[in-house]
């Protein structure tokens, strides 16, 4: 996650320096290390952005939000920032989210437009993925990582209906690791 290294560095001189995640499925409390990191004294430098606009501009207020969006990311990029966040997690009454691939989807072309998508990394905070469908597709459109809040909550809240009553951490595990196959099937066929 973060900044790619130029491939083509062959004194190793790169000073990018990536996150490493075993697999592309955040916990809340992974996602959270991500959001805070720069208060560490990191080389990395986070920045969430909200993908939700208000209610009242209706469909109508789509495409604006999406220009807001990527103008908002190309800001940040070149604020310094090598992580972004992209959240719905405002979602509201007042609040329509964007749809989640739309709008990964466009900040990721958009910075390929404008020559900065290597020098960030986009992480996902939604509650739209559910399935390996979403989580593939996400990673597709320029998701690095993806933290699926709502299909945590969801589990949770199911915890008594669950064979073997297993504890918050075995629930999360168990469904990060289904999707982690998952993905790893979808990419075996690619």
């Amino acid at each position: 996650i973060g900044p790619r290294p130029n491939l083509l560095d062959m004194e190793g001189a790169s000073k990018n320096k990536r996150l490493e995640a075993h697999q592309p499925i955040l916990t809340n409390e992974d996602l959270e290390k991500i959001r805070e990191i720069q208060d560490n004294g990191s080389h990395f430098n986070s920045k969430t952005l909200d993908v939700t606009y208000p209610a009242e501009q209706g469909a109508s207020g789509l495409e604006a939000a999406l220009d807001w969006l990527c103008d908002r990311a190309e800001a940040a990029v070149k604020a310094g920032c090598n992580i972004i966040i992209l959240s719905d997690r405002a979602v509201s009454a007042e609040r329509i989210p964007l749809p989640m691939l739309l709008a990964c989807a466009a900040v990721h072309h958009h910075l390929i437009r404008k020559g900065l998508r290597t020098s960030v990394g986009l992480v996902i905070e939604s509650g739209e993925p559910r399935e390996v469908h979403h989580f593939a597709c996400l990673a597709g459109y320029g998701a690095e990582a993806i933290n699926p809040y709502l299909a945590f909550e969801t589990l949770l809240a199911m915890r008594d209906d669950i064979p073997g009553k297993p504890d918050e951490k075995e629930i999360v595990k168990r469904y990060i690791k289904a999707i982690g196959k998952g993905l790893m099937k979808v990419m075996s066929k690619m």
